[in-house]
């Protein structure tokens, strides 16, 4: 069975769960891949985890109903997560990195309904393909603060291999994004970072490079002032007006 086999058979049972548990089964937008697959770090111990985008009702607007966000453990042990629109665009804007990653995997399946609505084909296909990059880099200092809290709060008493494979994972994808390197090159993790969450347990020189990832994050931090952002403000204001646009059609189309 291939990789991408695998993990296509994987989002239609995501999917279905999603319709099995969601009220509004036609409000759902797709199912987007996040996870070790999409850094190029997966094994056969690896769980496929996703999100799941959907459109908010008539009824939930109407009687103010807080947009919905709600991870769900499958009887398999891994992750789906049902995400409204609204706030999967918010945590673009925010820079928050799991809404990013969505942005750039090549994994994902769209419901039936959604192809032909101007939605999906402009703003998914065109929008948001030519202009991935000044997303990425929309809110840059809240994309390194988030990345640098993951990697200091890794090193923490009793950790364990994966809080040394994420720290590891994290300060390659900071450095990559610092550099101003694409997204996609960030996200990618290198081969020998996946033995690090199947260690039994953490040895000394572990702990030290946890501890120095920690030390690195926080120069990171204290040096922040310095940056140098990618984007003018004006580019900011022109991709956040597109992102509402987005938000909007998503919306409208759902009604």
């Amino acid at each position: 069975m291939s990789k991408d086999y695998y993990i296509y058979k994987a989002l239609e049972r995501h999917n279905r769960f999603a319709t099995e548990i969601f009220d509004n089964s036609q409000n759902i937008i797709g199912c987007f891949l996040i996870g070790s697959q999409n850094y190029h770090l997966s094994d056969e111990e690896s769980d496929v985890d996703t999100v799941v985008l959907v459109a908010p009702t008539l009824k939930e607007i109407a009687t103010n109903k807080k947009p919905i966000s709600k991870t769900y453990i499958q009887p398999n042990g891994e992750h789906t997560t049902i995400k409204d629109i609204r706030l999967f665009v918010e945590g673009i804007k925010k820079g928050r990195l799991e809404c990013l990653e969505i942005l750039h995997t090549v994994y994902f399946i769209i419901n039936g309904n959604w192809h032909n609505s101007v939605a999906f084909n402009y703003y998914l296909l065109y929008f948001i393909k030519q202009n991935k990059e000044k997303i990425a880099r929309l809110n840059e200092r809240a994309v390194i603060q988030a990345a640098t809290g993951m990697i200091k709060s890794c090193n923490r008493k009793n950790a364990k291999p994966k809080d040394l494979y994420h720290s590891i994972r994290l300060k390659s994808f900071l450095q990559k994004y610092i550099n101003k390197e694409p997204y996609e090159v960030c996200l990618i993790g290198e081969p020998d970072m996946i033995a690090c969450k199947r260690k039994s347990n953490l040895t000394n020189n572990d702990l030290v490079i946890l501890e120095n990832n920690a030390k690195m994050a926080q120069e990171i931090l204290n040096n922040l002032d310095d940056y140098k952002y990618s984007l003018t403000d004006e580019e900011k204001s022109e991709i956040k007006k597109e992102l509402d646009a987005f938000t909007m059609k998503f919306v409208k189309y759902g009604l």
